[in-house]
């Protein structure tokens, strides 16, 4: 079974087993590491740059500093290159393999360098495959995030403060001109709601003070009018995953209330 990584405008899917190990940068340049249950890991590379950026010749340097590492530890290396569909696609083998691809995304004005790495034995071609085919750094009507379960599709404007990935919790914070969002993924919603009303918890776990309640068929939400700001929650309840989804936002401006349908 797979599922979703989405982070800062783009997306691919993956086994459902691999987890992110290391997250950091922004949206102008980044890093990314998901690895499995075994031995293998997929590793993303972001930067924003101009079109006509020699991929090749940063490909050649990163092969070379590979087959490097591999003769200090006198390993025999080997590697090739092909240019598929506008990317250049590459293999490795030395103490370990790998396959990869580098390329320049238009819509994001980014290069993107994506890889599967593990050891000798075995495929990653099936692996990488579903990597090349699911990425997508296209822009849609909203912004795609997922992770560890999460999965929040919001208006575009907003900047990832930070993330915390924590054993049944993981939550993103993001801030926008005149909001702040806070989304996260609650594990253990059963047990959870077998203890405590559902505005009863949500009011507690999101630290709002007798906020006014309405639930309808896609969730509960909760209000706090201000003068100056608002504060509004949004709460969805999965059962087939067992988990709840909050968003909580303070904002001026209606368009950062949290909706229903922000809710993947």
């Amino acid at each position: 079974m797979n599922t979703e990584f989405a982070w800062q405008g783009f997306a691919f899917s993956h086994p459902e087993d691999w987890a992110p190990i290391n997250v950091s940068g922004n949206r102008a340049e980044g890093y990314a590491r998901l690895a499995s249950s075994g031995k293998e890991s997929i590793q993303i590379r972001w930067k924003k740059a101009k079109d006509g950026l020699r991929l090749d010749t940063k490909l050649e340097s990163y092969l070379a500093r590979l087959g490097q590492d591999a003769k200090k530890e006198r390993i025999a290396f080997q590697s090739k290159v092909d240019e598929q569909d506008g990317r250049l696609q590459y293999k490795w083998l030395g103490a370990g393999q790998g396959r990869g691809a580098l390329f320049y995304s238009e819509p994001t004005s980014r290069v993107f360098f994506l890889e599967i790495d593990g050891d000798r034995k075995g495929s990653l071609l099936p692996a990488f495959r579903q990597l090349i085919e699911s990425f997508d750094g296209e822009r849609g009507e909203r912004e795609l995030w997922a992770v560890l379960g999460l999965r929040v599709a919001m208006p575009y404007g907003l900047e990832l403060e930070r993330h915390e990935f924590k054993a049944g919790k993981t939550t993103l914070w993001f801030k926008a001109r005149g909001a702040s969002i806070e989304c996260s993924r609650w594990g253990f919603a059963e047990q959870l709601l077998e203890k405590y009303e559902l505005a009863e918890w949500a009011t507690a776990a999101l630290r709002l003070k007798q906020p006014s309640v309405r639930a309808d068929e896609c969730g509960t939400h909760l209000t706090m009018k201000g003068l100056l700001e608002s504060v509004g929650a949004f709460v969805s309840v999965q059962p087939d995953l067992n988990q709840i989804v909050t968003i909580r936002s303070r904002f001026r401006h209606t368009r950062w209330r949290p909706q229903c349908d922000w809710v993947g």
